[in-house]
């Protein structure tokens, strides 16, 4: 636990270039409206932090039986600049973004008559290419490691956890359409519906890198008694698609302090137990996730009343949602506190790995 003030500060630089281009047309094309865009982006960021050490040089140093040698006991300030620069690294992160888009999108309010009047529509085609990537220093991602490179040995510099360089790309193809239809209309002099109107809509997405093909409808509707008051509900499914790191950045190895173990804390009191100290995790991403599914329906009325010269506006509105399949990261706590209630029941969770039982651990237990 010995915080060297001799290597200064921790200072970060991060160096960001962006730029965007795009391109379109619109017009008409008999009753239709019509445009079309293409565009494309780019985000280069270089992060860089100063005043590291190198696990590696801090090794050599405190091995060496020589005067000169780093001294972590010598207090504050009690080693030089020149012993310190021997293991100050400078270490700097590397990421891209890129995003291309094409679109086409149609409309037009009277595509045909209804007794009430005309059905309005809409109509379009997407195309989108995103990717990223992400070089890691050659001291983090597993090039120069630590001792036997095992764990956080992967990182060569100290306080930081390691990460693999990653990347991926992937093109998507959607499109999606909609009509609004005014099947009642004041002037029809209905009772009870000064106006009735229908919406539907609908959206289909295809991924390169998703073996599945979506498909989401949506169904609102707008009903107007009189006209002070309208009365309002939709049903829609919708998704979101797992992003790129999610499916492609691999392990990422992470030590953290905190993470009690629920199960040993209060027979062991030992420090790895309590979360005085670092306890390593490993989360992956996964290639096989599926996008995460939603349905919505949402009712609503609004009433407004003029009074004198002003308008007099309530309303109140309920949604209610469901999500499955939702894209989350189990937490370390989390997979603690399961273990500990999996133990009682019997068993065990099998993301939580442990050293075998010593005869002291027994002797606690037993104890």
């Amino acid at each position: 636990r010995w915080r060297p003030v001799e290597m200064g500060p921790r200072i970060f630089e991060t160096d960001l270039q962006t730029y965007r281009a795009m391109a379109g047309l619109r017009g008409t094309w008999g009753s239709w409206d019509w445009e079309s865009a293409f565009s494309h982006s780019r985000a280069e960021a270089i992060d860089t932090s100063y005043n590291r050490i190198s696990k590696t040089l801090l090794a050599a140093e405190m091995a060496k039986d020589t005067p000169d040698a780093i001294n972590p006991f010598a207090g504050p300030y009690g080693n030089t600049q020149e012993q310190m620069d021997r293991v100050r690294i400078d270490v700097s992160n590397e990421t891209a973004t890129k995003l291309s888009t094409w679109d086409f999108r149609a409309s037009r309010n009277d595509l045909f008559s209804l007794p009430a009047g005309f059905v309005g529509a809409a109509w379009g085609v997407e195309w989108r290419r995103e990717s990223y990537l992400e070089d890691r220093d050659d001291r983090l991602d597993g090039t120069v490691q630590f001792g036997d490179g095992e764990g956080s040995a992967r990182s060569d510099v100290v306080g930081v956890s390691p990460t693999d360089d990653s990347s991926g790309s992937r093109h998507v193809w959607s499109a999606y359409g909609e009509i609004l239809a005014p099947l009642i209309s004041p002037d029809m002099g209905i009772p009870l519906v000064h106006s009735f109107d229908l919406q539907i809509a609908g959206r289909a997405e295809a991924f390169s890198d998703i073996d599945e093909q979506v498909f989401k409808p949506k169904i609102a509707a707008s009903w107007r008694p009189v006209p002070q008051l309208t009365l309002r509900g939709a049903w829609s499914k919708g998704f979101r698609a797992p992003n790129l790191q999610q499916l492609n950045r691999g392990d990422i190895s992470r030590m953290t302090q905190g993470q009690n173990d629920f199960y040993r804390e209060d027979v062991t009191g030992d420090p790895d137990d309590t979360g005085e100290t670092y306890r390593r995790s490993v989360r992956e991403a996964n290639p096989n996730l599926k996008p995460e599914d939603t349905e919505t329906v949402v009712f609503g009325a609004e009433l407004n009343i003029p009074v004198g010269a002003v308008d007099f506006r309530t309303g109140i509105d309920l949604w209610h949602f469901k999500q499955k399949n939702v894209i989350d990261n189990f937490g370390v706590e989390a997979a603690l506190a399961l273990d500990y209630l999996l133990i009682n029941e019997g068993s065990s969770n099998p993301n939580v790995i442990r050293e075998s039982v010593t005869a002291e651990d027994q002797a606690a237990f037993d104890a």
